[in-house]
Order: C-alpha cells, then structure tokens, then sequence
C-alpha cells in the first residue's frame, strides 16, 4: 500500500549557500501539532523529511543535503541541518543549533539554542546539547550526559551515564567522561584521561596525558594533573 503524503513542496523558496531549499505545506492534519494546509521549514527534497511518523519540520528551521528526519522528531525555530544528518526517534533540534556532517541525535535528545554540532557525532538516549556548546570530530554523547554553556568538546571523546560538561570547559583527545562527573569552570581535559563517578574537575584546573579521576575527587583551582596520575578522593587544587 503506497504511503499517504503528509506534505508537499510548496513555490515558497529560500536560496541557502547556493542551494534553493524549498517551503514544505502539510497534506494531512497532525494532531495537537498541525493542521491541513500548514507551512512548515524549509528542505531541499522531499527526502529530507519522512511522510511516516509525526516527524515535522517547524518556523524557519532548514534541512538539506542527505539529511533526515524521521519518527516523531521535530526540527524548528531557525534550525540549520546540513550534510548527512539524522534527526530520528523523539529528538528535537530547536533555536539556532546547527549540526552538519554525519550527526545523528537519536532517543530524546535535544539540541537547542546555539550549539553547534559538526563531524561524526552521535547523541542519543535522552541527552542534551544547549547554550552555545560547540560539538566536533568523532564524539558520543549517550544516556542521560549535558554538554551545555561555552564548552568545546572535540576529538574522540566518549561522555556517557549522567555526566555535565559546562561553562567554559574543553575537552579534547581520547577523553571519557561517565557516570555522574562534572567537568566545569574553564577546566581543560585532554588526551587519554578518564574522569568518572563522582568526581569533578572545575574552575582552571588541567588534566591530561593517561591521568585518572574518580570516586569523589575534586580537582579545581590551578592544579595541573598529568602523567599516569590516579585520584580518586580528596581535594587537589
């Protein structure tokens, strides 16, 4: 049985980085959400949004390239998603959150406001991505985990359970984050360390190279832990 089209390309058009994206009408009325005759974002094709599912395009949000939505997951406000993107499940892409190249937001993740997320970038469970957070390379963000604020997080990193990293915090490398760790303030993490459990890095503090924080350590102030270091209690500043 052919699928019922709940949209069509209407003449409304925008050019974009030299791409003539293309206003999508509602075929269909979508309960508590829209109704027969709606414009909704723009896409590029038709392939850009799923006909299946409550899956919608919203406002001024833009969807190109190869780049999907589908389930009953939402793009709006002035959402740019470009490249490869998938947009599935329940996720949400909302305010001025960009994601291009092979992202995937998945479960019920959000990205909102003005976070950017770029490369092979995989978010799922219920996470979220928010304030003006920059996302890049090769990193997964899964479970419950927050990447939110100023913070820059790049390279390999793995940030899973429900783990924060805020503020102004970078992080860079072969770096995993978990459990229910906190990396904040204008803290740097980078290479092969491991911060878990509890613990918390924050404020100028670096930690680096095959270093080690767990349990309920708290490392902050300007302490610098580097080498084969493990802490996994007290205060280190």
């Amino acid at each position: 049985m052919e699928t019922v089209k709940k949209f069509e390309l209407s003449n409304e058009s925008v050019v974009v980085n030299g791409k003539k994206l293309y206003r999508i009408k509602s075929l269909v009325e979508i309960p508590h959400m829209i109704s027969l005759g709606t414009l909704g974002g723009y896409v590029e094709k038709e392939e850009n949004l799923s006909q299946e599912g409550m899956c919608w395009i919203f406002d001024t949000a833009k969807v190109s390239g190869d780049s999907h939505v589908s389930g009953d997951s939402q793009v709006s406000g002035d959402a740019v998603v470009e490249g490869n993107v998938k947009v599935c499940d329940k996720s949400k892409v909302t305010g001025n959150a960009l994601l291009k190249g092979n992202v995937v937001v998945s479960g019920g993740s959000q990205v909102n406001c003005n976070a950017e997320v770029e490369g092979d970038i995989e978010i799922s469970g219920i996470c979220l991505v928010t304030g003006n957070a920059k996302v890049s390379g090769n990193v997964k963000v899964t479970d419950k985990s927050q990447i939110a604020d100023d913070a820059v997080v790049s390279g390999n990193v793995s940030v899973y359970g429900s783990c924060v990293i805020r503020d102004s915090a970078k992080v860079s490398g072969n770096v995993s984050v978990y459990g229910s760790a906190e990396v904040s303030g204008n803290s740097v993490v980078r290479d092969e360390v491991e911060i878990f459990d509890s613990a918390k890095v924050c404020d100028d503090a670096v930690v680096s190279e095959f270093a080690q924080i767990y349990g309920d350590a708290l490392v902050c102030g300007k302490a610098e832990i580097k080498g084969c270091t493990i802490i996994s209690e007290g205060l280190h500043q």
